[in-house]
C-alpha cells in the first residue's frame, strides 16, 4: 500500500512539474498497449505490426497527451470558465462532441494513420468523410 501511495504521489509531482512530457508519456504507454491488446486479442494477429504500434502510440502520445491537454485544460477554461456546474460541465460536454471529436480530433487522426500507414493525409481525410 506505501509502494502505491508513494508511486502515486510521485507522478502527481511529476505531473505538476512537467505536464506535457508526462502527459505524452502517460498517453504514448497507453496507446501502445491498447494497440497490443488489439491486435493479439482483438484481431489475433500472429505477430505485431510495430509500425502501426509505434504510429498509434506517438499519436497517443502526440496529440491524446498534449494536444488534448490544451484543448481541454486552456482552450475550454478560456471558453467555459472553471466552474464546477453543470452548466459549466454540459458546454463543455458539448463542445467536445458537436466540435473537437468531429472537426479536429478524428480528422486529426485519420489523416495522421493514413500518413504513417499508407496512402498520405488526404487519403485519410477522405476515408473519414466517407466512415463519418
Amino acid at each position: 500500500r506505501r509502494v502505491m501511495a508513494v508511486t502515486v504521489e510521485a507522478y502527481a509531482v511529476a505531473s505538476r512539474a512537467l505536464p506535457l512530457s508526462v502527459a505524452f508519456g502517460t498517453c504514448w504507454v497507453k496507446g501502445c498497449v491498447s494497440d497490443l491488446v488489439t491486435q493479439k486479442v482483438v484481431e489475433r494477429k500472429p505477430a505485431v505490426d510495430w509500425k502501426r504500434n509505434m504510429a498509434f502510440a506517438t499519436f497517443s502520445g502526440a496529440y491524446l497527451g498534449c494536444g488534448q491537454h490544451y484543448i481541454y485544460n486552456v482552450l475550454f477554461t478560456r471558453w467555459f470558465g472553471c466552474g464546477l456546474d453543470w452548466g459549466t460541465a454540459a458546454r463543455k460536454v458539448a463542445a467536445d462532441a458537436f466540435w473537437h471529436v468531429p472537426c479536429v480530433y478524428l480528422p486529426l487522426y485519420y489523416a495522421f494513420q493514413d500518413t504513417v500507414l499508407s496512402g498520405g493525409p488526404i487519403c485519410g481525410l477522405r476515408r473519414y468523410s466517407q466512415e463519418f
